[in-house]
């Protein structure tokens, strides 16, 4: 069954009315007519049952037969501040990212960053792709694309639960960090930050300045990401060991 991001706007206590460039994709796309079902959730936490009863390629709207307040969000809120990185790549990133059920990524300029800040144009895609992303994975919430900062604001305001994969780090893996954090908390919820470098990783300076926010390098293991795949890999470590994935 299709499955969309309606903002709570278009949604009444009754009926769904999609925006055009939806109704489009239902119509040419999907070839849905009235009578045909679809799936529809708000971003805020709630997803609806739709049944269509108007479609064409300018618009279409539904009734809502049934809603449906089942969270899959993870308990850990994750924060991923992502460096920039070639684009192409940046949207591997954010993609996977939002799959596993990253809260929020915040695009992140460090001392050693090559690319420049997105254009509008840009940004609007990586929005579009973090919608898609939601849609598919059946997130129950869209994630957050913040707009680019710099790392040392960051690192000042990242949750006091962060961590920053580092290369050079050999005192304390993953796992042992994510263990000590586990046997601390109380809470049923918490909030916890992903720092992932450029190409070339951050520099010592970066990581003394993390260390002095309270940020803990961790080591990701005796092998060398790419920095598209180390925030996945980290995101994906830290919901296995708080009971997230299924495995």
């Amino acid at each position: 069954m299709h499955r969309f991001f309606i903002s709570p706007d278009n949604i009444s206590e009754s009926k769904v009315i999609f925006p055009q460039d939806i109704s489009h994709q239902l119509y040419k796309v999907f070839r849905s007519k009235k009578g045909d079902y679809c799936l529809v959730f708000d971003g805020t936490g709630t997803e609806y049952l739709v049944n269509l009863n108007n479609v064409n390629s300018s618009e279409a709207f539904g009734d809502i037969v049934e809603i449906i307040n089942f969270s899959r969000e993870p308990a850990v809120k994750l924060f991923l501040y992502q460096a920039l990185i070639k684009s192409d790549r940046f949207e591997y990133a954010i993609q996977k990212s939002v799959e596993l059920g990253v809260h929020e990524i915040v695009p992140v300029i460090s001392e050693r960053t090559e690319y420049a800040i997105p254009s509008d144009s840009r940004f609007k895609r990586w929005e579009n792709i973090i919608r898609e992303a939601a849609e598919q994975s059946k997130r129950t919430i869209l994630p957050a694309l913040r707009s680019p900062i710099n790392l040392d604001e960051a690192l000042q305001e990242s949750p006091k639960r962060s961590i920053i994969p580092w290369e050079m780090e050999n005192s304390k893996g993953i796992k042992e960090v994510l263990r000590n954090i586990k046997e601390d908390i109380n809470e049923n919820t918490f909030d916890m930050g992903i720092f992932i470098g450029p190409v070339g990783g951050f520099s010592q300076k970066e990581i003394e300045f993390a260390v002095y926010n309270k940020i803990t390098p961790v080591s990701l293991g005796p092998r060398i990401f790419r920095a598209e795949t180390a925030g996945i890999i980290a995101a994906t470590a830290i919901l296995y060991e708080f009971g997230d994935l299924a495995v």
